[in-house]
């Protein structure tokens, strides 16, 4: 995931909360979400964040002009424990972290070093 991401591709994914970014530490970067329960149009994931969209569907940001991804997802919504099993393993949950830049964000952590 991380390495698609970085190279400017979309990617889905399953998420219970309000994450408005997928945070990777592997490389300090943080990839917009773009909300796939409307529609399957994939595709069209860059241009709703704001990406310049290349030719071969990834894409880049505006401002740097380097490649970046984009996390499609769809949305858990229900809390009971029929819900929970069924997203099982699948599902992404949102933690809150201080960007230095950005300040608090919601967010889902990627890479995140294991405690020793």
């Amino acid at each position: 995931m991380s390495k698609a991401l970085a190279h400017g591709h979309t990617v889905a994914s399953i998420v219970r909360g309000d994450a408005t970014h997928f945070y990777d530490h592997s490389n300090k970067r943080l990839y917009p979400i773009a909300e796939g329960d409307h529609d399957d149009m994939i595709e069209n994931r860059h241009a709703e964040v704001g990406h310049k969209t290349m030719p071969d569907n990834t894409g880049v940001d505006k401002k740097t002009n380097k490649p970046t991804g984009v996390v499609s997802v769809l949305r858990i919504k229900g809390i009971s424990t029929k819900v929970k099993e069924a997203a099982g393993d699948f599902e992404n949950q949102t933690t809150t972290i201080n960007h230095p830049k950005h300040g608090k964000m919601n967010v889902v952590e990627i890479n995140k070093p294991k405690k020793a």
